[in-house]
């Protein structure tokens, strides 16, 4: 019987720990939602990361020197999602592309997000979203999963 008391006891101290620990982390909760807000979206970059890196089926050691890519701009997020429902933070809209390229000294990406500004003045269906996509993949090398 004192087994069992001991064993309730244990179990007791494991869920107050649980719970104190519950409490310390909400304490960080206002610096997780600044720094969201800093980044200007909801999920770390180092989470999509891993998600992309996963989707493409590489390995973390593969993935060196690459960046996982927005194929749709998280700058236009709101109207990618508004409009078409595409969620840019989705692994199914990314690429793994190499980083110097990308976003190193004279890399695309501003050219890239400044051709998607363009396109994006003007109404398109989500056919034509998607095939603009898949052009500027086959533009600047990366392959898209869709």
């Amino acid at each position: 019987m004192l087994g069992k008391a001991l064993d309730a006891e244990k179990a007791l101290d494991r869920s107050l720990d649980a719970s104190r620990a519950f409490d310390r982390a909400e304490d960080f909760a206002p610096f997780f939602e600044q720094m969201d807000r800093a980044g200007g979206f909801p999920d770390s970059q180092r989470i999509f990361r891993k998600e992309v890196r996963t989707s493409w089926g590489l390995t973390a050691d593969e993935a060196r020197g690459l960046d996982a890519h927005h194929v749709f701009p998280k700058t236009f997020r709101n109207q990618f999602l508004d409009k078409w429902r595409i969620d840019v933070w989705d692994p199914r809209y990314s690429s793994m592309v190499d980083a110097s390229a990308h976003r190193g000294r004279g890399g695309w990406s501003p050219e890239y997000n400044d051709l998607w500004r363009e396109f994006l003045k003007n109404p398109h269906s989500t056919e034509e979203v998607f095939d603009y996509a898949k052009y500027l993949g086959r533009k600047y090398g990366f392959e898209v999963l869709f």
